[in-house]
């Protein structure tokens, strides 16, 4: 377990043309900007600055993916069936950069997630929608460029997972004497030399990001404390690094070479690709508010405040080349 010991880290931002209003990026986009500055939808264009946005309809949730190739939003609806009130869900996919299209799920549009172990939609790391239950007994990709994942062999009983930028799944398990982590495998002798324990009791798992070709962090906690769990590269290595306690993440995004921002409150952070946190300054005057990634991660905005009026800036979302 490695204890929460950042060094500062100074970067060089970069002014961008002030928006209308303060953008507030969408949190849940993984990489590419896009966001709402007052009414006004705003995504970076040709030119490299935000531009305006037109959808053939307001989307009735978050926007969910990467923008603009594989954007989701999920919506609900309440209905009456033999007057008893039941809950749907439609899965919206944006073509074209302004039209969104239903995706049908076992030939429907609308479908009821169930009563008891509900499906969930996820988006997924990889490509398209994931739908499953808590049990995980079933996972659905929907409109995506490869079949659905197979959950394989684990000690005790999977209880989540979470996938590479390649496809390739980790997945948390749990029996009566732990929690473990483990990456594929398809017999007794490679799950006894795969899964990884983890110390104490009572984990939960929260948000999650892919990080280069194989690599992930997850947001844990048990009891009090809070982690990131997060993957050595491809050949099953783990490490839990403490988080400031009473924190709460607003977002995370890796950028190109799998190092990793952060966004707690006001408090900007970045993981360099050693596992090394760095505190990192917004220029001076300059109060956060959102924080993307931009489409070929090479680049981190912060959107805000500055000067009594709304501003933007970028810097460089990468290691920094010797």
């Amino acid at each position: 377990m490695v204890p929460w010991a950042p060094v500062a880290r100074a970067v060089e931002w970069t002014p961008q043309p002030a928006p209308p209003a303060v953008v507030q990026f969408e949190p849940q986009v993984e990489v590419g900007l896009i966001g709402r500055a007052g009414p006004q939808w705003l995504a970076l264009g040709a030119t490299g600055a935000l531009e305006p946005v037109q959808f053939d309809r307001e989307p009735q949730g978050a926007l969910q993916g990467r923008w603009p190739d594989d954007v989701w939003v999920v919506e609900r609806r309440e209905r009456e069936y033999d007057e008893f009130p039941v809950h749907e869900l439609r899965l919206m996919k944006l073509r074209g950069g302004d039209r969104w299209v239903p995706q049908e799920r076992n030939g429907e549009q609308w479908w009821h997630p169930g009563t008891e172990d509900e499906d969930e939609p996820h988006i997924s790391t990889y490509t398209g929608m994931l739908v499953y239950p808590a049990s995980l007994e079933r996972i659905d990709r929907i409109a995506g460029r490869t079949e659905s994942p197979l959950l394989f062999k684990v000690r005790g009983k999977a209880v989540d997972f979470v996938e590479t930028h390649k496809g390739k799944l980790y997945v948390l398990s749990a029996d009566d004497a732990g929690v473990y982590v483990q990456s594929e495998c398809w017999d007794d002798a490679c799950v006894a030399a795969m899964s990884k324990q983890l110390p104490g009791a009572n984990w939960r798992f929260g948000a999650r990001v892919a990080r280069g070709k194989f690599s992930v962090s997850v947001v844990a906690s048990s009891g009090e404390e809070s982690y990131m769990l997060n993957n050595i590269g491809k050949h099953g290595d783990w490490r839990l690094e403490t988080l400031p306690r009473g924190e709460t993440l607003a977002g995370m995004w890796a950028s190109d070479d799998g190092s990793l921002w952060t966004l707690a409150g006001s408090a900007l952070r970045w993981r360099d690709t050693e596992g090394t946190w760095h505190e990192v300054a917004p220029p001076a005057g300059f109060e956060i508010r959102a924080v993307a990634m931009s489409g070929d991660r090479g680049s981190v905005w912060l959107s805000g405040e500055q000067g009594g009026g709304p501003a933007l800036v970028s810097a460089g979302a990468n290691e920094p080349k010797p």
